[in-house]
C-alpha cells in the first residue's frame, strides 16, 4: 500500500459501488474508515494485498477489507452514502389502492 495516495485526490472512475455490512476502524493512514450502511465507490479492485479494495468514501480515497462490503446492482448505488431515499412508486401504489376500494 501506497502512502503516497492520500496526497492526491482520487480519480474516480467507479462504475461500481459497495455498501459497508460492518463498521471498520483503519489501521494504516491509507485505509478507509468504514461504518455499517456506508456507501463506497470501488476505484480498483486489483491491489497488491489480496482481501482489499480501493475505494472512495466522503472525498477520501483509501484501502478497505472487501469482505466487510457487499457489491451494490448498480440501479440501488446511491451517492453520497445517502440510504434514506425512498422507493420512487410508493405514490403511484397508493393511488391505485384508493381507486381499488
Amino acid at each position: 500500500k501506497l502512502n503516497l495516495i492520500l496526497s492526491f485526490p482520487c480519480i474516480s472512475s467507479a462504475v461500481e459501488y459497495c455498501q459497508a455490512l460492518f463498521d471498520y476502524k483503519s489501521v494504516s493512514e491509507d485505509e478507509l474508515d468504514l461504518k455499517k450502511g456506508d456507501i463506497v465507490a470501488v476505484v480498483n479492485k486489483e491491489t497488491e494485498d489480496e482481501g482489499w479494495w480501493e475505494g472512495e468514501l466522503n472525498g477520501r480515497c483509501g484501502y478497505f477489507p472487501d469482505n466487510f462490503v457487499m457489491v451494490l446492482p448498480p440501479k440501488d448505488a446511491l451517492p453520497s452514502g445517502n440510504t434514506t431515499l425512498l422507493p420512487t412508486r410508493i405514490g403511484s401504489m397508493k393511488v391505485s389502492a384508493k381507486t381499488e376500494a
